[in-house]
């Protein structure tokens, strides 16, 4: 399984200094003052950095393939899914931890303290995330990744109509004068979360069992 993560990485043809330069500079944005107001924001920017590392590296190098090269190799179909979803995670949670670290060294170096709604809008970045991720990828093994450019652009429509679906229904239950203030609830944002695991569960297993059958 790691090495098919690796082989994504290795023949992807992304280039690692210019990934390093991009984080410098949205680093560099991340001190200045005049974006103390817009820390969430930028680090929302970096999270959603990390599909499209992922989808990229994918994209580019097998777009006519359709795993074809991969099942001619002594590997399950299980694992092939298993190291897509692995290594979607993976990159996702690096640029977590990024943001992680960036909004401690802020805290420590600037005494800037994130309030609860930002923190929140965080938390709701990254179960966007795991939704993309998971609409997508099922939708890999279910169409072929060949296909990856359109899948990509209606799996993040798909992905936002429900969530801003979700926010206007928060937002007449609890009579909320605006939608945004659905932010400064954290238990409905903990629970969105934890609906966001298991929908990225769940398309893992259904793209085990969609592509188990497939013929190629």
């Amino acid at each position: 399984m790691m090495g098919l993560i690796k082989k994504d990485l290795i023949v992807s043809g992304l280039k690692l200094k210019y990934i390093f330069v991009f984080l410098m500079l949205i680093l560099g944005l991340f001190f200045l003052e005049i974006t103390r107001d817009y820390i969430s924001l930028i680090a929302y920017g970096i999270m959603l950095f990390a599909p499209l590392i992922f989808f990229l590296s994918i994209s580019n190098y097998m777009e006519n393939d359709d795993y074809k090269t991969e099942i001619l190799f002594p590997i399950r179909k299980r694992t092939i899914v298993s190291a897509r979803f692995l290594e979607y995670f993976l990159i996702s949670l690096t640029c977590i931890t990024l943001i992680y670290i960036m909004v401690y060294v802020k805290q420590v170096f600037d005494k800037t303290q994130l309030e609860s709604h930002q923190i929140n809008l965080l938390a709701t970045g990254i179960g966007m995330t795991l939704i993309y991720g998971g609409l997508v990828l099922c939708m890999m093994f279910v169409v072929g990744q060949d296909r990856i450019k359109e899948i990509g652009i209606a799996a993040f429509i798909f992905t936002l109509i429900p969530v801003r679906l979700f926010m206007e229904i928060v937002k007449k239950v609890l009579g909320l004068t605006n939608v945004f203030d659905f932010y400064s609830y954290t238990n409905i944002i903990l629970a969105f979360i934890g609906f966001s695991i298991v929908f990225f569960v769940i398309s893992y297993l259904v793209s085990i069992l969609i592509f188990m059958k497939k013929e190629y």
